[in-house]
């Protein structure tokens, strides 16, 4: 019987080991605004959607007696595009009136190449402080940059660097644009990706990945089963 329990254990330690899940944290992502110090951010979530479309809509509708506002959030529907989404929290704690996390969403285009080229483009990249809503809808501008993201063999996860810089009225800065550059890297597994569809956004599927969990299952079903029986 002893033997028994001991197989049972290793079992189930050996399949708390294969179904752990990932870490919180998928990167880190260095932060440069005009001619500010660089500062360090973990990234706190990463999430990869293709077949998508990445802009402004109307988030918030306040209405009082003398007047009427719409606060604007950068939102995903169907498409044909790659975007990325980044919320981004500093590595240490932040000075009097620096940002503590920016919500980032970046358009790589219609093709995910290994390595992608953006050459002086406009309204890619979406970067918004502390979660702020804004009253006007904002748009990078003269983004330059280098995306090196690679798919695994099956599909399951995307990994590598990046390095772009851009301009962008970030909204709690009191100026009309700032000049923003990040570089960083980032390891994005299954559970991060998405897809878009006709009427909602779906994690992609990873069938091998399920078998091995249906495997797991079973293996420790029929531990239990035979624990059972030799009692």
């Amino acid at each position: 019987m002893t033997k028994q329990i001991t197989w049972l254990f290793n079992i189930l330690f050996i399949s708390a080991m294969l179904a752990q899940s990932e870490p919180g944290q998928f990167g880190k992502v260095m932060v440069q605004i005009n001619n500010e110090p660089e500062r360090t951010f973990n990234v706190e979530s990463a999430v990869f959607y293709r077949n998508v479309t990445v802009n402004y809509d109307t988030t918030v509708f306040l209405k009082s007696k003398s007047t009427t506002n719409m606060l604007f959030s950068p939102q995903l529907s169907k498409g044909d595009s790659y975007v990325l989404h980044l919320i981004l929290t500093a590595a240490e704690p932040p000075q009097p009136n620096q940002t503590s996390t920016y919500d980032v969403y970046m358009n790589l285009g219609d093709t995910l190449w290994q390595q992608l080229e953006i050459l002086d483009a406009d309204s890619l990249t979406f970067i918004h402080p502390n979660g702020i809503l804004t009253t006007d809808k904002l748009y990078s501008t003269r983004q330059t940059g280098q995306f090196n993201l690679v798919t695994s063999e099956n599909e399951a996860r995307i990994s590598g660097t990046f390095q772009t810089e851009f301009d962008f009225p970030i909204s709690d800065r009191g100026e009309e644009y700032s000049h923003i550059k990040m570089r960083g890297e980032l390891d994005i597994p299954e559970g991060n990706l998405r897809e878009g569809q006709e009427t909602a956004i779906a994690e992609v599927k990873n069938t091998k990945k399920n078998r091995t969990r249906n495997i797991l299952f079973a293996v420790l079903l029929s531990a239990f089963i035979v624990l059972f029986a030799v009692r």
